[in-house]
């Protein structure tokens, strides 16, 4: 859910929405920017709601948090939603991350990746064993208007990544046990910003599958699993 914002959106826009997040401290920050709002503590492969419950689920940037566990995630979403219901799924697959460049100056960023993110195939397995049918996925690609802060948002403005700020916003730049990786990767980007080198690197690892994949999927409207 991360804390709150895209939630506390489709609240704006008039929506009846229950926030969930497994971090108290992510709610504690939601629940401060909308009171008025219900929020849960809750577990994705153990949803504290009853089955049939919602017309619409959405996960934001979680899967990598579940890898392991994505055949008892998407079971539960399909329990609660209600029959002919819609599950939306905002996520970065492994093959996504491998086109990004900033692995070009910090490796660890893809080695890391093979350990968290899950691969395209699996998510649209995973979905089709829970009983999800209609299942499409679009890619998404970050543009030089693009003024999202997080890892794949600055894809175009590679000089965000050289504030310390930022990068505490940046899980894997953030990890003590590569600090010094950090550090040196910083004083190479720094350069080839400068030279402008950059440029050719970018365009090198121009993604061709974009930089997060949206998926769509429906609970049938009368199903054997209800």
């Amino acid at each position: 859910m991360d804390s709150g914002n895209y939630t506390i959106g489709l609240h704006k826009e008039g929506l009846e929405i229950e926030g969930m997040d497994l971090s108290f401290s992510m709610l504690e920050q939601a629940k401060k920017k909308a009171p008025e709002m219900h929020w849960s503590q809750g577990d994705m492969r153990d949803l504290p709601f009853l089955d049939s419950s919602f017309n619409a689920a959405m996960t934001i940037h979680t899967l990598h948090y579940v890898l392991n566990s994505l055949d008892k995630v998407f079971e539960e979403g399909f329990r609660v939603l209600k029959p002919g219901g819609t599950l939306i799924i905002l996520c970065v697959t492994l093959e996504q991350c491998l086109q990004f460049w900033l692995g070009h100056y910090f490796s660890f960023f893809w080695e890391i990746a093979y350990s968290v993110l899950p691969k395209r195939k699996d998510v649209l397995s995973s979905l089709q064993n829970a009983g999800f049918l209609n299942i499409e996925l679009s890619p998404f690609f970050m543009t030089k208007e693009t003024t999202d802060l997080s890892t794949y948002g600055c894809k175009y403005r590679p000089h965000l990544f050289l504030n310390p700020e930022i990068r505490a916003g940046m899980t894997p730049l953030q990890l003590p046990k590569y600090a010094k990786e950090v550090e040196v990767g910083c004083k190479i980007l720094e350069r080839d910003i400068r030279t402008g080198a950059i440029d050719a690197v970018i365009q090198q690892h121009e993604s061709t599958l974009g930089e997060a994949s949206i998926i769509l999927c429906q609970k049938p409207s009368s199903s054997s699993k209800d």
